[in-house]
């Protein structure tokens, strides 16, 4: 995956921290404050770049959770790493907990409370 994802993104968690030209953002949180809910918006700008960097992330994050989960299987199994292609799949098994840490962040900033 590539170095922080999508560029410009923005957490709203207030509209005041909205940009000034989404006038609306103000009434999506009234409405859903009225309604009971607390809301977080996620901008980030609509290119087909930023299209392609979304789409990898959601690639490399399914096939991190294919490599733990395929980890965990062998371990399980009885596997333990002493073969010719042991190094090539901790390297894997490192990369994919980088992609989640990544990932987990960005999660992590969203849900962090007001």
């Amino acid at each position: 995956m590539s170095v922080s994802n999508a560029k410009k993104q923005i957490i709203v968690r207030q509209p005041e921290d909205a940009p000034r030209t989404m006038s609306s953002v103000a009434s999506m949180f009234a409405e859903a404050k009225a309604l009971g809910f607390r809301s977080t918006l996620v901008l980030h700008e609509d290119s087909p770049e930023n299209g392609q960097i979304l789409a990898r992330r959601q690639h490399d994050v399914r096939a991190s959770l294919r490599t733990l989960d395929l980890s965990v299987k062998a371990l399980t199994s009885g596997y333990r790493f002493a073969d010719e292609l042991a190094q090539a799949k901790i390297a894997a098994i490192h990369r994919a907990v980088q992609c989640l840490e990544r990932e987990v962040a960005l999660l992590s900033a969203v849900l962090q409370a007001e």
